[in-house]
């Protein structure tokens, strides 16, 4: 049978104690059967401190298992006036919630078993030798280990010589009579030999009779360590390409600065810079230009030595950091990086070409890695400019850099505050004289400066991206000067100029027939000219803006040609109407043969495909006898006159008439 169950007492916490006595007696007569005669025959020689003693047990209750048995019997004994009886119900009792707190202890052991086993927490106990007494089905599931083979083999044979140490260090010391837990972490190799790293907690429980061992509770955290390892990587390396950034380009800076001057070294920096790198983007998009970039990337780690840095410091400008060499061998390295990253590239079914300039800096006794860092991009931007591949910073770049630096900042403001003015050349037709057009060529009026031409800022405005405002501005002042004179009856046509970013510039199509309509003048009087380099790097992009240009009847014209990588078959693709022919050709034409046969050439091979032929650099009477001998149509250069502003362009058009007319009278 079983035993009546005194653990609901918590109903009976507020109740008065003579209340729980009666209570009492009922309870266990009904739950024990006790005939309902012996109550009230036995209950009149119940000592009243006996049952107030079981009632106060009753009211603030017995602890299940024993205790309840005992309270049970002991009640039992009072109200039977059978002791026999009494005993043998106690025994009964008793042994009733001996097997209630086995089967407990039982489902409790299962309980820990089931939770231990299913957990994703390792655990082991290990004795004073070091073996192992206890190891959780958890070490299969997360490790491949078997548990059983684990048994009573040492935890050396699952752990490397660190972790090994790490366990044999917290034995020690709990062996020396150090208690509590310590933790740390330590690498573990799973059955198919991949390491985890766990994060392992030893609790000494050597004094305790029912382990008399250590207890390692482990938990892999080898994904939380692979995550925080990718952070770092990502906080320090380039996402793209997977070179260092330039954080930690600077930290190895400051190093080898360091280091060099210590031991009495010199350290070279190298600035890379990707020449046409832009064009790449724009022509076949982002993708092809990240993996160029990719590309090169994989040619620069294969360009240096082990004990050189490279680093990606953003867009496409990288960095090379030489330790312990001297300008010879940085110049070295400088030309074979020039030569590797220019050699053409295959990306994405598309064949690319582009190039590289190299600054190079070599540490002083005073130097800094920022000061490097300056003085590297101060002699790419001089290798870029000059077109060399590669330039050593010297002193006096620093003033140039500061110059430039200054020019730049200011340059959007020349435009908002009207700094800018038009000069207009004039271009004459060779076999009349007759003045048929003008070159609008802009120059900066600056407030400090005074007239600054073309060369100083015009590539400033390309590097920071306002070529499109500049043209915008220059079509804005030269479209109505050409409206204010043909209401004066001077009759000529316009020519300005337009650069690669223009082409890329989808605006333009729109806003140069905008303000042909508002100023009402024929579009056959505004003629478009493109260096024959922004031609052929363009020229998917640049056929169908001036197949529409021309459509509108707008005139273009290739400016500069001779002097870049094309061929006259380039113009089948393209709508021309005239050729410029750089006027370096013309200067040399009296002296070099060579350059006397190109003019020809290419003024007879234009006129076979139907194009005009301006020559630009006609400087006296025997070049301009020369090209109109060669038949070429228009003529521009300072022979005929320097560039003027409007109004003394005016003046002179009225001299050069008023002469032209008295020399045919």
């Amino acid at each position: 049978m079983g035993f009546p169950d005194l653990r609901f007492s918590d109903r009976f916490r507020n109740v008065p104690l003579a209340v729980c006595a009666l209570v009492l007696l009922v309870d266990v007569a009904l739950q024990l059967r006790v005939p309902a005669a012996l109550v009230p025959a036995s209950s009149a020689f119940l000592p009243v401190s006996l049952l107030f003693v079981g009632a106060g047990a009753y009211r603030f209750g017995v602890a299940g298992g024993i205790g309840s048995a005992i309270a049970s019997a002991a009640l039992l004994s009072l109200v039977s006036p059978h002791p026999d009886l009494a005993m043998v119900c106690m025994q009964t009792i008793a042994g009733a919630a001996i097997g209630q707190s086995r089967t407990a202890s039982i489902l409790r052991d299962r309980q820990f078993r089931a939770l231990t086993d299913n957990a994703t927490e390792l655990m082991m106990i290990v004795d004073r030798s070091g073996s192992a007494t206890y190891v959780s089905a958890s070490w299969k599931t997360v490790l491949g280990r078997d548990p059983s083979v684990l048994l009573g083999r040492g935890y050396h044979t699952v752990l490397d010589a660190r972790g090994a140490g790490l366990i044999t260090n917290a034995l020690d010391r709990s062996l020396a009579g150090a208690i509590g837990s310590n933790r740390f972490e330590l690498d573990a190799d799973d059955a198919s030999g991949t390491s985890h790293v766990l994060d392992v907690i030893a609790t000494n429980a050597l004094g305790d009779p029912a382990v008399r061992g250590i207890i390692l509770n482990a938990r892999d955290i080898s994904d939380r360590r692979w995550a925080e390892a990718q952070l770092a990587k990502h906080a320090s390396h380039d996402a793209l390409t997977g070179l260092p950034n330039r954080a930690i380009l600077h930290e190895r800076l400051e190093e080898a600065v360091a280091h060099a001057t210590r031991q009495t070294m010199r350290v070279a920096l190298l600035m890379i810079d990707l020449d046409r790198f832009k064009d790449v983007n724009d022509a076949y998009g982002h993708a092809c230009g990240d993996a160029l970039l990719c590309e090169v990337s994989n040619r620069l780690r294969h360009q240096v030595r082990d004990s050189d840095f490279a680093a990606r410091l953003g867009g496409d400008e990288f960095a090379v950091i030489l330790s312990g060499g001297d300008i010879d061998e940085a110049t070295v390295v400088a030309e074979r990086l020039v030569a590797a990253l220019g050699r053409p590239y295959a990306v994405r079914g598309q064949t690319v070409a582009i190039g590289a300039s190299v600054g190079i800096a070599l540490g002083e006794s005073d130097s800094t890695a920022e000061s490097l860092l300056r003085q590297a991009d101060v002699a790419m931007y001089s290798a870029k400019r000059r077109r060399s591949g590669i330039a050593i910073f010297n002193r006096s770049q620093d003033d140039h850099a500061l110059d430039r630096l200054t020019m730049a900042t200011a340059f959007p403001a020349a435009i908002a505050n009207d700094e800018l003015v038009l000069h207009f050349q004039p271009q004459i037709h060779v076999a009349t004289g007759a003045v048929r057009g003008v070159e609008a060529l802009v120059r900066w009026q600056h407030p400090e400066r005074g007239l600054l031409y073309p060369d100083l800022f015009l590539p400033l405005a390309e590097e920071i991206g306002m070529m499109d405002r500049l043209t915008e501005w220059v079509l804005r002042a030269a479209i109505p000067q050409l409206k204010r004179w043909n209401r004066e009856g001077i009759l000529l046509r316009v020519a300005v100029n337009l650069s690669a970013q223009d082409l890329r510039d989808g605006r333009l199509a729109e806003s140069i027939p905008r303000l042909i309509k508002v100023y009402g003048i024929d579009p056959n009087q505004l003629c478009i000219e493109l260096t024959e380099t922004v031609v052929t790097t363009e020229a998917e992009r640049a056929a169908e803006s001036l197949r529409e240009l021309s459509r509108l009847g707008i005139r273009i014209s290739i400016d500069d040609f001779g002097t870049g990588y094309s061929s006259l078959s380039h113009l089948k693709q393209f709508p021309v109407d005239e050729l410029k022919i750089d006027k370096q050709f013309v200067i040399g034409m009296a002296t070099d043969p060579d350059d006397a046969a190109i003019v020809s050439s290419t003024i007879d091979l234009a006129h076979r495909l139907g194009v005009d032929v301006v020559v630009e650099g006609v400087e006296n009477n025997g070049a301009y006898a020369a090209i109109a001998h060669l038949g070429a149509e228009f003529a521009q250069g300072f022979g005929i006159s320097h560039p003027l502003t409007a109004k003394a362009f005016e003046a002179w058009l009225k001299e050069y008439e008023l002469s032209s007319d008295q020399a045919s009278a």
